[in-house]
């Protein structure tokens, strides 16, 4: 079994990433599979949809003009039995940034 954990947490090393370790390093224990992704760390552009004809354009080809890594992050996930969303919990809350653009 595959776990995939997202972080949106801005800091690499802090409370959101150890909390997500120490649930990976136990499922690991159980001869489960982890892997993490630090949002912040990747590039994941908003869509910039000019109108009707660049929509329908990427709607037919069956994906975007912007070339980023949301679409291989995806297929990571895609290969997962399993996700792990973590947030940090002072955003009041609401998505963290890396989080809100990924969603």
């Amino acid at each position: 079994m595959k776990v995939i954990a997202l972080l949106g947490s801005r800091n690499p090393a802090g409370q959101t990433a150890m909390i997500t370790s120490c649930i990976n390093q136990a499922f690991k224990k159980d001869a489960g599979q982890t892997e993490q992704i630090f949002l912040p760390g990747i590039t994941i552009e908003r869509c910039r949809n000019a109108g009707k004809m660049v929509g329908g354009f990427a709607r037919q080809k069956g994906n975007a003009f912007i070339e980023d890594n949301f679409a291989a992050t995806v297929d990571i996930i895609r290969s997962a039995d399993g996700i792990i969303i973590a947030n940090p919990s002072l955003i009041l809350g609401d998505l963290s940034e890396s989080m809100r653009a990924f969603s």
